[in-house]
């Protein structure tokens, strides 16, 4: 297992990017930063409310515009720890700065009707029905008329390993742990 390592965690909501990350903070030892952590806090920071999906991307869009495309990645690069992962990785600016630094990123996959069984729909970012579920796929692959669109699809069509999550949870931690432990 490597001392040094820079990972990023990219797919569609419901997948398990939440849950592979803090798994991976408490039994690997990696420093974690979620996408949609950093989101808030910058909405806090501007006075703004996250009521949908739409709020999250027009925040993030925002910063991008005022601390730069990978505001995203670089806050997870500047930290000081050697062992790092980036959940929740849905822009390619940041895939490809995660990359530029050797990183590797790994695609969670998983059919629609399972990830809406496992969403919190009492986050106002998440779908709750299959259509909101596909207008939020469109959302995040969509550019807004600056070019600042997330592409969750390329992230994932792109990504160094994929692991299909639909199966046991104990499965799939067993599948994450071993590709830790590869490399």
């Amino acid at each position: 297992m490597a001392e040094r390592l820079i990972m990023g965690l990219t797919g569609s909501s419901g997948t398990g990017k939440s849950t592979i990350s803090k798994h991976l903070a408490s039994k690997r030892g990696l420093f974690v930063e979620e996408g949609s952590v950093l989101i808030r806090r910058a909405a806090s920071e501007r006075g703004q409310s996250l009521s949908s999906r739409a709020d999250y991307e027009a925040v993030f869009r925002a910063e991008q515009r005022s601390r730069g495309m990978t505001w995203l990645s670089d806050s997870l690069l500047a930290s000081n720890y050697e062992r790092k992962l980036q959940g929740g990785l849905r822009a390619q600016c940041d895939f490809l700065n995660l990359k530029k630094a050797s990183g590797f990123i790994v695609a969670l996959v998983c059919p629609i009707e399972i990830c809406l069984e496992r969403i919190d729909t009492s986050n106002p970012k998440n779908p709750r029905t299959a259509e909101e579920y596909i207008q939020h796929q469109a959302i995040e692959n969509t550019p807004d008329q600056n070019g600042y669109g997330t592409h969750t699809s390329w992230c994932v069509e792109n990504a160094d390993y994929t692991i299909d999550t639909s199966g046991p949870l104990d499965v799939t931690l067993a599948e994450i742990d071993a590709l830790i432990i590869q490399i």
